[in-house]
């Protein structure tokens, strides 16, 4: 499926009124006066999609925004780990309504260094908006188009301007907003109101992923199909499939759909497990992960489609997936049953 994009323009405080109205706009939520927005700001650029939110302060102290921005004079690569963690947080919280999934804006030659960090935290599935000026409109779609793995691109910013600069965004990324609307953890069966009819439209929305095959109508009550539909969602994403919806389950829902297509994984009970899946292609080497319940990630690299007596750790909940090593999309989480 052709990820969908939409075209974007940034700009500082005093230059916020050249970005057209039809655009999606970029903002600062930091900075000197002249580059900081205002509610005013925000506020006239809400269309066609409310504008991105950026922290570009050196400290990275603003986990609701959208986007850290890392270059000189603001967040720098050791910062990126902890503010994408308080970032989801405060995305889970509700603490900005409206907030997209954390994503982390930076040059090119700044992408394998912040790529490490974040794999030697544990944290995937972080998108990057990419400077690459010169590159072109068009190169810059299929980039975005193209995008896999656990670090995809999500926007690219292909040309500097004299008082905008200009970038094309994956529209997943750009919807991936936070509903403003409270809800008390765990959502069970027989709720009613906006909050199911959010998880509703994001069960839809990973209706492909997750082997949903008919549409839920979005009426807000958490019925059968409904509750039929988180389990078929807790089990994609490797969580228990008792159908009450976590609050966990609720910040991967509203994030970024993962790739599918990874039937036939298999996994035997911890302490030590042994994994199985199908080829993927001529693919001969892979990375399998496993994930603790406490969300720390542990790679294993692999030769072939097997991997037995791996050490997983203490008892507890525990989730695996496997990289194909070239940027092949990853599988999706699954649970270590048993």
């Amino acid at each position: 499926m052709t990820i969908p994009v939409t075209d974007a323009q940034d700009a500082i405080h005093v230059n916020q009124a050249s970005i057209p109205v039809t655009v999606l706009a970029c903002g600062y939520d930091t900075g000197s006066p002249d580059i900081r927005w205002t509610g005013a700001d925000y506020a006239a650029h809400a269309r066609p999609y409310p504008a991105v939110h950026i922290d570009q302060d050196a400290g990275a102290a603003v986990p609701t925004s959208d986007v850290l921005d890392v270059e000189s004079m603001a967040a720098t690569i050791a910062e990126v780990p902890g503010w994408v963690r308080r970032a989801r947080a405060a995305y889970a919280a509700g603490a900005r309504p409206g907030q997209r999934w954390p994503a982390i804006y930076l040059s090119m030659g700044n992408l394998d260094a912040a790529v490490a960090a974040l794999a030697a935290a544990g944290l995937v599935n972080v998108g990057f908006w990419t400077a690459q000026p010169g590159l072109g409109h068009a190169a810059a779609v299929t980039r975005v188009q193209s995008a896999a793995g656990h670090y995809p691109c999500i926007g690219v910013q292909y040309s500097f301007g004299t008082v905008t600069d200009f970038s094309v965004f994956s529209l997943d990324w750009v919807t991936s907003v936070l509903a403003p609307v409270t809800v008390i953890f765990p959502l069970l069966p027989g709720a009613s109101g906006t909050a199911v009819s959010d998880l509703q439209k994001d069960l839809n929305r990973w209706a492909a992923a997750i082997g949903l095959t008919a549409p839920l109508t979005t009426e807000g009550v958490f019925g059968p199909l409904t509750l039929a539909a988180v389990r078929l969602a807790q089990a994609y994403l490797g969580q228990p499939a008792t159908g009450a919806v976590s609050q966990a389950l609720w910040s991967e829902l509203q994030g970024p759909v993962l790739a599918s297509g990874w039937a036939g994984m298999s996994a035997t009970p911890y302490v030590t497990a042994n994994f199985s899946w199908p080829a993927q292609g001529a693919v001969t080497a892979y990375s399998l992960e496993t994930r603790s319940a406490a969300g720390t990630v542990t790679p294993h690299s692999v030769t072939g489609t097997h991997a037995g007596g791996v050490t997983l750790g203490p008892p507890g909940a525990y989730a695996w997936r496997v990289v194909p090593q070239g940027g092949a999309a990853a599988s999706p989480w699954k649970a270590v049953s048993g």
